[in-house]
């Protein structure tokens, strides 16, 4: 779960925080495209936003690879069994981890 979540952060999947940041870096460059007269700035400004689009879908698309031959593929050796019970330590972390993201999310 975690994993995914970080994956959708990086590719800039709105609302993680690499959607914060490419968007700042689209505003600034699409400020450049309407109020500059440059010609060769402006180019270069919209090779970049398409440039950052393709990296961000690129991304995507590698993660989301990732993520299914990890977690949603098939094991290679087939008499290699896991056991998915959860146990309380891994219970414990995601309580404390909880309770770490709402005090941050809440704190002034």
């Amino acid at each position: 779960m975690f994993f995914l979540l970080a994956t959708l952060s990086i590719a800039g999947v709105p609302p993680f925080a690499g959607f914060n940041s490419e968007m700042s870096v689209f505003m600034g460059l699409a400020g450049i495209l309407a109020d500059n007269g440059d010609k060769w700035l402006s180019l270069v400004s919209l090779v970049t936003i398409i440039l950052i689009g393709l990296m961000s879908v690129l991304a995507l698309v590698g993660f989301a690879k990732l993520y299914t031959l990890i977690f949603s593929g098939n094991p290679r050796d087939p008499s290699i069994h896991l056991d998915t019970t959860p146990n309380k330590c891994e219970n414990t972390s995601y309580v404390i981890l909880g309770v770490a993201m709402l005090g941050t999310a809440f704190a002034p």
